[in-house]
């Protein structure tokens, strides 16, 4: 009588498949996140992440399926920071405001997300994916084509309407 393989447990996947590319994914991790975000915080949900998936189905490529959800845990961090839009008025504190020589650059540029994520807002959902896609995500038209499984001429075509469309909004806030 035949008896199937034992699996392995997880532990043992881990240590042989996952643990020695630790390194490495810090680096990628360290790469893709700003200073105010945790590595080992993005790493677990990456662990997590990836055990879940385990779970459902076996996993073939272990390395490339765990750095493909990193860059998707980097991805929705960098989303979050661009639509978060607000921080409480409290935060600000006087002392800063008259030591901080650069404030006005940065009040300006979270202007500036602000308008561009309201130009984003006004696309059509297509229009607006391609184009979150390549300019946040900076996916080539392939990799996007592939995404939305769309063809890479259609692609650019909703890339050129979004250019068009944010740029025609900005003329209208009187911004260009």
């Amino acid at each position: 009588m035949l008896m199937p393989a034992p699996k392995t447990n997880n532990y043992e996947w881990f240590e042989r498949e996952i643990k020695p590319h630790e390194p490495e994914l810090r680096g990628f991790i360290n790469k893709h996140v700003s200073e105010l975000t945790d590595v080992d915080d993005v790493l677990q949900e990456t662990y997590r992440r990836l055990f879940r998936v385990k779970e459902q189905k076996p996993i073939h490529y272990p390395r490339g399926l765990l750095f493909t959800i990193a860059k998707n845990i980097t991805r929705d961090l960098f989303r979050r920071k661009l639509t978060a839009k607000t921080f409480p008025v409290e935060d600000i504190e006087i002392y800063d405001l008259e030591d901080d020589d650069h404030l006005h650059e940065r009040i300006s540029r979270i202007d500036e997300l602000d308008i561009l994520k309201e130009a984003i807002d006004t696309l059509p959902k297509r229009c607006q994916a391609v184009f979150v896609l390549r300019k946040f995500e900076q996916l080539t038209y392939k990799e996007i084509a592939e995404r939305m499984n769309i063809s890479v001429n259609t692609v650019e075509v909703q890339l050129r309407k979004g250019l068009k469309r944010c740029h025609q909004y900005f003329v209208e806030k009187g911004i260009v």
